[in-house]
Parts: C-alpha cells; sequence; structure tokens
C-alpha cells in the first residue's frame, strides 16, 4: 500500500470512528434482482456520505458515480462492525466506476469524504 493510500485509509477510518450508525451519513439499501439501483447522496462538508448493501459471494456488482465536486472515495467491508480496506480507494476525484466481486458475505459499502465547506451532490448507480 502507497504512503498516499494509507493516508487516504487512516483519514475514512477516523472519520468512521467518530460516526455513528445512527448519523444520516450512512445509507443502507437492498439492491434490487432486475434493475440498477440509482441514487443521489449529499456528503455534508467537511464530512462524509457512506452508501452499504449486503453482498454474497459469486455476486458481480457493476458501480459507478459522478460528484459535483473533488471527494474522497473508497469501497470496503466491514467485519464485526469494523471497516477493512476494499482494493478501490481514491482521493480527489469527480467520478469513478469498478465492479466488485465479493469474496465473502459481507456488508459493502461506497464512502466519499467531502473535504470541502459546501455540500457535495453525488449520484450513484449499482447494477447487480
Amino acid at each position: 500500500m502507497s504512503c498516499s493510500e494509507r493516508l487516504l485509509s487512516a483519514a475514512v477510518l477516523a472519520c468512521l470512528a467518530e460516526a455513528s450508525p445512527a448519523q444520516s451519513q450512512l445509507v443502507e439499501v437492498t439492491l434490487p434482482n432486475d434493475r440498477p439501483l440509482v441514487r443521489q447522496l449529499t456528503a455534508p462538508p467537511r464530512d462524509f456520505v457512506e452508501l452499504c448493501t449486503r453482498l454474497r459471494p459469486g455476486v458481480l456488482v457493476d458501480w459507478a458515480f459522478e460528484s459535483e465536486a473533488p471527494v474522497a472515495f473508497n469501497t470496503h467491508f466491514h467485519v464485526e462492525g469494523a471497516a477493512v480496506r476494499y482494493p478501490e480507494g481514491i482521493s480527489a476525484v469527480t467520478a469513478a466506476k469498478g465492479r466488485l466481486a465479493p469474496g465473502a458475505s459481507h456488508d459493502y459499502c461506497w464512502l466519499w469524504s467531502n473535504p470541502g465547506a459546501e455540500p457535495v451532490t453525488i449520484r450513484m448507480r449499482i447494477n447487480p
């Protein structure tokens, strides 16, 4: 893991440690089997928003997002309440796409951190 990836992971984990599960920045969804899931989210200023869903092995999920302003972004999964880093992690990005191929049943999440002073709108599409 590169230095910048370690810094990004540390920053995201710090945000997660400060957040409680009841906060509105955590959005839990169930993916439909027959159509894409499209969501619009807002990352508050100097905060994050996280979209999570339960996935099992053997399910391939294509995802893509666009944001109005640069955000730090990662995908990860949760094990016993703790976030574990997954292959995607980038900073200062306004769009990205990828494929998630879970190796185990977990809650998988897409997380956007907003370093700015204004809210950032994010449009997310997930194709199960």
